[in-house]
């Protein structure tokens, strides 16, 4: 059996102590030996998971660890030799501590990112036989002592303060504390006949085509309608802020290619949806071949939320029948529209002379008994 002394003496003071514990055990091993790796979004500490791995086998040595993060140990399992590494991070992609971001470093902070309590992403590494491999996976997996998150990830790419490159953020996003319902999208219609926003967002979700673009003033409620689509229907997504993060392929490879996120976000996209022609824009190629060219990936959706209400002035070929869902467009309430939407949310009805109010705007003035809360 692997010792620890046989683990450290792999280790040195320059070199990644993970890969080279993996070559020290392989250089040992009599039987059949592959590595294997899993990741767990779970309630669990790193070291809360090792001790559930640790359990499983026997002999077995001690955890240890060069910190709270990482973890090693070896065994055999079913009288077999394996070697176990656990780590934890919070990461799809680059590591780095340049989080979180500066307030220049992003435009539009509405999006929820707020990271629900005590989750974490726990990769776990297996290296021996790979039947024993896999099944330990499984077993971490469905092992009661792992609580494992069954919410929704948002990746959330952002430029780094010291290096013109892209990092991303994985945010755990907590239930809403809002609901959908169709009085707040007076104007969400179909074939003339207002719908159910979860409805609209379900048959989005299971159309054949890509593109969904929401247009609206800031507080009428464009980022609620996200943050429902994401939670409420189980979807990972990535979602962006800076449009300089579009010009890296590195942005669409990650979000074609990762099964795990099916919505990519593009905020205040209002630059991008210009024409090709007219206003030079190269994006706009990158955007149609991944909804409908030769690149294309099922279940994939990329969803733009603007603030232009002139839809002449959106390339074309974006919105075209078969490639575009719907062009949403979310405005603010007429004064009757306004009072139904108080009268649901039990809120005093607003007693200005506007002729129109956001759902911000009267949420902001509500003095009423408090009966549901909405976002915006």
């Amino acid at each position: 059996m692997f010792s620890n002394k046989d683990m450290w003496v792999a280790a040195h003071d320059r070199g990644e102590t993970e890969e080279l514990i993996v070559k020290r055990f392989l250089q040992e091993a009599t039987d059949e030996a592959v590595t294997l790796r899993g990741k767990f979004v779970v309630n669990n500490t790193a070291y809360e998971v090792s001790k559930v791995i640790h359990s499983l086998l026997n002999p077995v040595t001690p955890i240890t660890g060069e910190s709270m993060d990482s973890f090693h140990m070896s065994g055999l399992y079913e009288s077999r030799p394996v070697l176990i590494q656990v780590r934890r991070t919070e990461f799809y992609g680059n590591e780095d501590d340049d989080f979180p971001p500066s307030s220049s470093q992003v435009s539009d902070p509405d999006f929820n990112r707020k990271v629900v309590d005590n989750q974490s992403i726990v990769a776990v590494s297996v290296t021996g036989p790979h039947e024993l491999a896999s099944k330990i996976l499984r077993n971490i997996k469905d092992d009661p002592r792992v609580k494992t998150y069954s919410g929704s990830i948002v990746r959330w790419w952002y430029k780094t303060s010291y290096s013109n490159s892209f990092s991303t953020r994985e945010i755990f996003l907590e239930a809403p504390k809002t609901i959908l319902n169709k009085v707040f999208y007076p104007g969400m219609k179909k074939d003339n006949v207002q719908i159910d926003p979860s409805d609209f967002v379900d048959e989005y979700l299971k159309s054949d085509q890509a593109i969904l673009l929401i247009s609206g003033d800031a507080g009428t409620g464009k980022t609620s309608l996200l943050r429902h689509m994401v939670y409420d229907f189980k979807i990972n997504a990535d979602i962006i802020y800076d449009e300089s993060a579009l010009k890296s392929d590195n942005v669409f490879q990650n979000f074609l290619f990762d099964s795990r996120s099916t919505v990519l976000i593009i905020e205040d996209a209002d630059t991008i949806l210009t024409s090709r022609e007219s206003e030079h824009n190269d994006l706009m190629a990158r955007f149609l071949n991944v909804a409908d060219g030769l690149i294309r990936l099922p279940n994939k959706k990329l969803v733009f939320t603007t603030n232009i209400k002139d839809y002449d002035n959106v390339d074309q070929a974006l919105i075209r029948p078969g490639r575009c869902f719907a062009t949403l467009r979310i405005d603010p309430y007429t004064v009757e529209e306004a009072k139904a939407v108080c009268e649901f949310m039990n809120w005093p009805l607003p007693n200005g002379d506007k002729d129109s109010y956001t759902i911000a705007e009267l949420s902001a003035h509500k003095t009423g008994p408090k009966r549901r809360k909405v976002g915006f």
